[in-house]
């Protein structure tokens, strides 16, 4: 009877217990349903230990009651582990629950952020709004400048094709000049070589002209000489001769006196007179063609200093 009461009373038990376990599932009170389902494995480890300790040992065993306080104090933390799991989900569903308002806090100052924010992106997109079409009016001016601009391009190309086309032009001219200069160029130089060949030739008969010059002004002062001294000696021969003349007529004289006639005195003097005249024009005549000969050597030699000191020019030949 014992038995039976004690079974009677632990089906009792274990009916409420199943019937509080599913009313924790089914109540409204927290989100998390299913974590009281978790107490079933503590019923169903509470009797194992005892029944192990039962079919282990006998009961006339002096070890029997050691094993017997183990399989009991097993079933006690099992059932005390039973007790105490529904206490720690309930701690932790509070601790669950301020998070949760926490959350909740945050939640409603992150909406309130967001409103903010939305207000903020509702003012700029008006914004944005007014920008636009300020935009649009800037892309038409944009489009109507680039348009332009194109415009512009295009005549700056025909414009920059033409004054190719001329400097393709003016350098063409620029090689036919650059051709005709080298040209000219050319003939100049050959010029300049024939006119310093000419030079060199009318240098080298100025040279010889000079030369030439120096030897005739020699010529001229020997010459010279050649006449002082011959001038000379006729001068010394007519005083010889005016001085023979002289003593002749004293001669002349004196045999007059001595012989007494008149008329061989007035012979004798046109005799002398005659003489003295033909000596002086024999001295004449040599004096006026040697003052000829000097006016025309003279003349010569100035012609020549004139010719050699006057600029010589490229087309004028040396005399």
């Amino acid at each position: 009877m014992a038995g039976i009461k004690a079974l009677i009373s632990l089906s009792f038990g274990g009916a409420i217990g199943l019937m509080f376990l599913m009313l924790g599932c089914t109540l409204p009170v927290s989100d998390s349903k299913y974590w009281p389902l978790f107490l079933l494995f503590f019923y169903v480890l509470s009797p194992i230990p005892y029944c192990i300790s039962r079919r282990v040992v006998d009961d006339t065993d002096s070890a029997s009651n050691a094993c017997k306080e183990l399989a009991i104090f097993l079933t006690t933390g099992i059932v005390i582990s039973a007790f105490g799991l529904p206490i720690v989900f309930a701690r932790a569903e509070v601790n669950l629950v301020d998070v949760l308002q926490q959350r909740v806090v945050l939640l409603a100052e992150e909406s309130r952020q967001d409103v903010e924010l939305l207000q903020q992106v509702n003012s700029e997109l008006v914004c944005l709004q007014s920008s636009e079409v300020m935009l649009e009016g800037l892309v038409e001016e944009l489009h109507a400048e680039a348009q332009h601009r194109a415009a512009l391009t295009e005549s700056l190309h025909a414009e920059l094709r033409s004054k190719i086309v001329q400097l393709q032009d003016f350098q063409e001219t620029n090689s036919g000049l650059t051709e005709q200069l080298k040209d000219l160029r050319r003939t100049h130089q050959e010029e300049v070589k024939e006119l310093q060949q000419e030079n060199k030739g009318s240098l080298s008969k100025l040279q010889k002209t000079a030369e030439q010059f120096e030897w005739l002004c020699q010529q001229q002062k020997y010459w010279m000489r050649c006449v002082k001294r011959f001038k000379d000696c006729l001068l010394e021969e007519r005083q010889t001769l005016l001085h023979h003349v002289i003593m002749l007529e004293k001669k002349v004289g004196e045999q007059k006196n001595s012989h007494g006639g008149r008329p061989t005195q007035s012979l004798r003097p046109l005799e002398g007179a005659q003489r003295c005249d033909s000596i002086t024009s024999l001295d004449a005549d040599p004096m006026t063609n040697l003052g000829s000969q000097v006016e025309k050597s003279n003349m010569m030699y100035e012609e020549l200093f004139k010719q050699a000191g006057s600029s010589i020019s490229r087309y004028q030949k040396p005399p």
